[in-house]
């Protein structure tokens, strides 16, 4: 996948060779990550089909039955829950949704496995047989895969986003393979084992494979390593502050009123950004769906990308000149 900040500034997009770069880890962690490319998805998947064949097929039915349920009901109801929360337990609104989601989902699950195992154990045909073994020990392997297709989306996220972190702050004219190489060692262990499997995954036929099974939109995981630029990057954040579409909405009525909010500029003056987010007017502006709709009309996503493709585009064409 390019990195289109490193798109020429005419908007042409170019493919820049990423997967060419050498990771220079450690003898013992190169090892360490090698081994456990090969050894995580052997395990996942024979551990899903053990338990398969353990459980039976009408009892796996029933904990997939559960698991789902209790996805559903932790995205439907989460909301709900909340009021089940003891006030003053949780004073941040973000994490009590959090914890209104756990419980809804958790509440659910232990509910219908404890129905399900209700309803076999006073099944009189419920004794185990070969083929009910079987069919467990297929619909656990299915599981297998699904949580190891799973297990590499994420990888293949977090390898993206590790990737951006480090060219974020890239210096004039540098070569985006020679940053990659020299900082990437110094990521934390889970950024370096994701950008290490994600390597080894494209060398195969594995990449391809998650290509085309990915359900994630490309626009996500541009808009994701954007984000950590314009985080990381002061020339981006300024470039991005002074695009003509945040200037307009900078004059919502809802930010207006938030800029005249005593609490939330004492707040941002102090640099306590966790503290703003703690704010119920913020909470409840980030839940308006008028509001998200604003800002998604406005253009917003666009200049975020034009302020990011000017800023390194530049850096790219100095690197290609003095390549």
């Amino acid at each position: 996948m390019q990195f289109p900040w490193y798109a020429q500034y005419n908007e042409v997009p170019m493919d820049i060779a990423l997967i060419n770069y050498r990771l220079d880890f450690s003898e013992f962690e190169t090892n360490l990550l090698k081994i456990l490319f090969y050894t995580l998805p052997t395990m996942i998947f024979l551990w899903r089909g053990i338990q398969g064949w353990r459980m039976g097929l009408k009892r796996k039915i029933a904990a997939l039955l559960s698991l789902l349920g209790g996805i559903s009901a932790a995205y439907w109801l989460g909301a709900l829950a909340i009021q089940y929360i003891p006030r003053g337990i949780i004073a941040h609104p973000f994490a009590k949704e959090v914890v209104g989601i756990i419980l809804a989902g958790v509440v659910a699950y232990i509910g219908l496995r404890l129905l399900f195992a209700a309803i076999l154990r006073f099944d009189a045909n419920d004794d185990k047989s070969t083929a009910d073994g079987t069919g467990g020990l297929v619909l656990g392997l299915i599981e297998g895969l699904s949580l190891i297709w799973a297990f590499a989306l994420i990888v293949r996220w977090s390898a993206e986003i590790s990737e951006a972190y480090v060219l974020a702050q890239s210096p004039e004219a540098a070569s985006p393979n020679e940053i990659l190489e020299r900082e990437t060692p110094n990521l934390n262990f889970a950024a370096r084992a994701s950008v290490y499997w994600n390597q080894r995954a494209k060398e195969g036929f594995i990449d391809n494979w998650i290509e085309k099974t990915d359900p994630i939109p490309e626009d996500f995981y541009d808009l994701s390593k954007n984000l950590v630029i314009l985080a990381r990057n002061p020339k981006v954040l300024t470039e991005f502050a002074q695009t003509p579409e945040v200037v307009r909405f900078l004059t919502d009525p809802s930010l207006t009123g938030l800029v005249n909010d005593p609490v939330i500029m004492n707040h941002y003056r102090s640099d306590e950004y966790l503290l703003i987010l703690q704010q119920p007017s913020i909470h409840a502006l980030l839940k308006d769906r008028d509001f998200l709709q604003r800002i998604r009309d406005a253009g917003i996503d666009e200049a975020l990308v034009r302020s990011v493709r000017k800023v390194h585009g530049k850096t790219r064409e100095e690197a290609g000149r003095n390549g």
